[in-house]
């Protein structure tokens, strides 16, 4: 095995946050109320997407893969990107032309947007039974998640609960796998 083909080796947060990602879906699906129910949801969010992000850190962090991206690796450093941006300039470096017909891709964008739009400050107000704008064109409109509830509720009650994470976790793992059948393939390309 080279040193590409080393991905996870430093020190597996990857798979510690999905681990703890399959609590955070079980403790949602078992909430016995929504206020617990939207936390662990919340935290499911969170952790799927810090799962992927985790993924990436260690694929970046093979030497071989290191050095390729060096220039992108300072870069980045000095003004982090969108993970997904982060994403898109790896698979078009690893030979992946259109991202339009990566399913996985799309779905991951949801996941970040609906990360973000709890992990990170956005202060913008928001009408009962509407959804932040790139919420409802990245995942409602695209049918990648389906919201609970009805318009009489806000955005987080219908999208924090226990389906919407463990679709959360379903698409961090697909995800997953999806760009190690990528990396795969460029190794074996080289």
């Amino acid at each position: 095995m080279n040193d590409q083909q080393a991905i996870g080796h430093v020190s597996g947060i990857n798979r510690l946050y999905t681990y703890m990602l399959g609590h955070a879906v079980s403790a949602a699906a078992a909430a016995e109320d929504p206020w617990r129910q939207t936390g662990h949801s919340i935290v499911a969010v969170i952790l799927a997407g810090a799962a992927f992000e985790a993924h990436l850190g260690e694929f970046l962090s093979a030497p071989g893969f290191r050095q390729m991206f060096s220039q992108e690796l300072e870069q980045w450093r000095d003004q982090p990107p969108r993970p997904y941006d982060v994403l898109k300039t790896i698979l078009k470096r690893l030979g992946v032309v259109d991202l339009s017909v990566l399913t996985w891709y799309q779905e991951l964008r949801c996941l970040f947007e609906l990360r973000n739009h709890v992990a990170h400050y956005y202060p913008e107000p928001r009408p009962v039974g509407s959804f932040p704008e790139k919420i409802q064109t990245n995942c409602i409109q695209k049918k990648i998640v389906h919201p609970a509830g009805d318009d009489a509720m806000d955005w987080t009650s219908r999208l924090f609960v226990a389906s919407v994470a463990a679709r959360a976790a379903d698409i961090a793992l697909s995800a997953i796998q999806e760009f190690d059948k990528v990396v795969a393939a460029y190794l074996s390309a080289a």
